[in-house]
């Protein structure tokens, strides 16, 4: 009868995520932010990643990752600053937002037109959604961000006045925009004093 004879390989447990095993020993990998030039078991030389590059987790790689390049010929701005812990993401400059979900491309927000308002400003992953005005409000302006105005029924209505520079003419209250006059809601019987 042969008897079989094993030998167990004793297996130190290491931590995953700051240490590799290697010839039964726990061996130290570069800390977030570096990249390893000499590995040495217990004692590896690190040297932090370049400009425009990123390591995110412990690693044994002996050079960082690039950071994505964010076009601006396509809308893009870069972050400011970059990380040398973490991957940098591109997003589109103010006033635009990305094309699809992988967001290549960013586009113009959509623009409301007078008579419309921003339900939803855009941000740089959502496009503007514009709704017509409220009954009671307005807005005059063509914009991505346009929002909306109280129409003014007293010229000396604290709510109004910051926006409606009141000014009347001929019984009717107007709000004044530089050189633009536009009318706004007028009550015959309301008295401005």
């Amino acid at each position: 009868m042969a008897t079989a004879l094993y030998m167990q390989r004793w297996v130190p447990y290491c931590d995953p995520e700051t240490q590799y095993e290697e010839e039964g020993q726990c061996c130290l990998m570069c800390k977030p932010g570096t990249s390893m030039s000499t590995k040495d078991c217990k004692n590896p030389q690190c040297q932090p990643c370049p400009d425009n590059h990123y390591q995110d987790k412990y690693t044994t790689e002996n050079k960082c990752l690039q950071q994505p390049y964010c076009d601006r010929n396509k809308n893009f701005e870069n972050p400011f600053p970059k990380s040398k812990t973490q991957k940098s993401i591109c997003e589109c400059k103010v006033g635009f937002h990305c094309s699809s979900k992988d967001c290549i491309t960013c586009v113009v927000h959509t623009v409301c037109q007078p008579g419309y308002g921003a339900k939803v400003i855009g941000t740089h992953i959502l496009d503007t959604e514009c709704e017509k005005c409220p009954e009671g409000t307005f807005n005059n302006n063509t914009s991505w961000d346009a929002q909306y105005h109280e129409k003014c029924v007293f010229s000396n209505d604290l709510k109004c006045s910051s926006v409606c520079a009141g000014l009347i003419l001929r019984g009717r209250l107007f709000h004044r925009e530089g050189s633009l006059a536009t009318r706004l809601e007028f009550s015959p019987w309301n008295s401005y004093g």
